[in-house]
């Protein structure tokens, strides 16, 4: 829980119920109005609360795992059983064999110190996340587009709405296997900051197939146990009672990787039913980039030079084709997004416009889609709740989208209404 000590202030409280066997019924202290928008807005205050005490208070947590793991292994290499030349009928199997390997260990600790009630660092090495939940299986077949998963591990949690913004310009869960990760997050006054960096081993950690090939290794040997390091900076100010504006800005880099992000973003309740909120950044990124049209402008060693980082080249004689269509070079991209909402008790509507350009990378975030717009208007009409109707609420929400790209051509739409009612 976060408060400021001293005599006289006012905190902010409310106590609710939902009652289910009573058609969910909801009772608060303070009323729900729903003519306005908002939660924390309509909480209640109490005073009194004078004489708290704070206390620095340090926690550590340290891991040991220790186990053995036994897999099966290749007994014929990955490059005969896939080469024409040395399987060319296919009749080459391998059977491969079970080994038991050596006991490892796996020795971490997290740190958490409460510099004051409202300023929180946390500091991880080699964290343990062997006992956060699975995420729950999803079907990927002819999925496009990256799936969303929800952060479940307890360090990225820790202050984690500091972070959030409409495009989702940092995603935690791109940092996958941190050697190392320190965050400071917290509230002074009107602002809030969070600071983060982290040292993610996953991105080098190849597999011993990789490792053992000789069509493949020449291409890894450059990013081999290598670490991708991140650094995220969020800062927000908050104006009036409800409105605030903010500055993001994120790193990553990796050996012939590297991307910065930075923008502003901001929220802004233009009366107690209107709200409009707004994020614009702009990226730099030095990587492989897919063009649709080959540029035959590029010199012969340019040309080399792109197939051997963007997954092709020539290594020791082993020759290994990548894509024309990938151009190693340094790219600049534009995101924005603007909403307007209006919400009443029983109406509202939305408007939102957003979108990334072609050489939009928020390597440290999660984008599903470059090089598109969408413009969503969408309302909402419902019926005045009446427990004791045979129907007791309707609802009817109609919508409009349209996306197209930043050559000016559709690429998909859709018109179409839901309908619901509650008995």
């Amino acid at each position: 829980m976060c408060y400021s000590a001293g005599k006289g202030k006012f905190w902010g409280f409310n106590a609710a119920r939902n009652i289910d066997r009573l058609n969910d019924e909801f009772d608060s202290w303070m009323p729900d109005d729903k003519n306005i928008s908002g939660l924390l807005i309509k909480h209640g205050k109490i005073t009194g609360l004078d004489e708290i005490k704070t206390e620095r208070t340090l926690e550590i947590v340290p891991s040991i795992t220790v186990g053995e793991t036994g897999r099966r292994f290749r007994t014929i290499p990955r490059y005969i059983l896939n080469n024409p030349a040395t399987n060319p009928t296919g009749a080459l199997l391998d059977g491969g064999r079970f080994v038991n390997q050596p006991i490892k260990q796996d020795i971490g600790v997290n740190l958490k110190f409460n510099i004051t009630p409202n300023i929180t660092l946390d500091a991880a090495y080699n964290p343990d996340f062997a006992e956060i939940e699975a995420d729950a299986p999803v079907v990927s077949a002819n999925q496009r587009f990256p799936i969303f998963f929800e952060e479940k591990r307890p360090f990225f949690l820790e202050g984690s709405e500091i972070f959030q913004s409409p495009l989702r310009v940092f995603y935690s869960r791109t940092i996958v296997d941190p050697d190392i990760a320190m965050k400071l997050t917290g509230k002074v006054g009107k602002n809030s900051f969070g600071f983060l960096v982290a040292s993610d081993k996953a991105p080098g950690n190849y597999d011993e197939d990789d490792r053992n090939d000789p069509s493949v290794r020449p291409r890894v040997d450059e990013f081999l146990d290598k670490n991708a390091l991140f650094g995220v900076v969020r800062l927000k100010r908050d104006i009036g009672k409800e409105n605030n504006v903010g500055f993001f800005a994120t790193y990553r880099s990796f050996p012939e990787q590297r991307n910065l992000l930075g923008g502003f973003d901001g929220r802004f309740k233009l009366s107690p039913q209107l709200t409009s909120t707004f994020q614009a950044v702009g990226t730099n990124s030095r990587r492989c980039f897919f063009n649709n049209e080959f540029e035959p402008s590029l010199n012969p060693a340019q040309t080399q030079r792109n197939r051997e980082i963007c997954g092709g080249g020539t290594y020791g004689g082993v020759t290994v084709f990548g894509s024309p269509f990938n151009n190693y070079r340094t790219g600049n991209g534009f995101g924005y997004v603007w909403n307007l909402d209006y919400t009443e008790k029983n109406r509202g509507w939305i408007i939102q416009v957003d979108g990334r350009t072609r050489d939009y990378r928020a390597d440290a975030g999660f984008t599903r889609r470059t090089n598109t717009n969408h413009i969503l208007l969408a309302g909402r009409l419902s019926t005045e709740a009446n427990q004791k109707a045979r129907i007791i609420r309707f609802d009817f929400r109609p919508y409009a989208q349209l996306n197209y790209d930043w050559q000016g051509r559709s690429q998909d739409g859709a018109v179409g209404a839901n309908f619901g009612f509650s008995l």
